[in-house]
């Protein structure tokens, strides 16, 4: 999904940087991370030198942090496939940003199912 107000360019662009990191992130990095990661949006600059990779990681907190890590030490492997597949001038810095969403959405679902239990019980009484 583009960034709200991002330009064509930056849009088209962010969507190709999408598709090389998981390509890449499937084909030479999954061994190597611990938990189940995808890759759920990107953002890139208006200047176009900085890509932020949004991912989050499905599995413990150790996995996280460990996948975190791998990241921010391989990112420079993920220019330069990026490098490799992308025809523009100046292949964007990437910085992997770890995405709660996924995280927020099961502490506001635990909350909902909490509230309509309680509501239950009192309904039963």
């Amino acid at each position: 999904m583009p960034e709200k107000g991002a330009s064509v360019r930056q849009a088209r662009i962010a969507g190709e940087i999408n598709r090389i990191v998981a390509t890449s992130l499937e084909r030479e990095h999954r061994s190597h991370l611990r938990g189940i990661v995808s890759i759920s949006a990107v953002t890139v600059t208006r200047d176009l030198k900085t890509a932020k990779v949004f991912y989050s990681v499905f599995g413990s907190p150790s996995d996280t942090y460990y996948d975190k890590t791998y990241f921010a030490r391989h990112a420079g492997r993920f220019r330069h496939d990026m490098a490799q597949a992308l025809t523009i001038r100046t292949v964007p810095e990437l910085v992997f940003e770890y995405d709660t969403t996924v995280v927020q959405a099961a502490r506001i679902e635990e909350l909902i199912d909490k509230i309509n239990s309680e509501r239950a019980d009192e309904s039963n009484q």
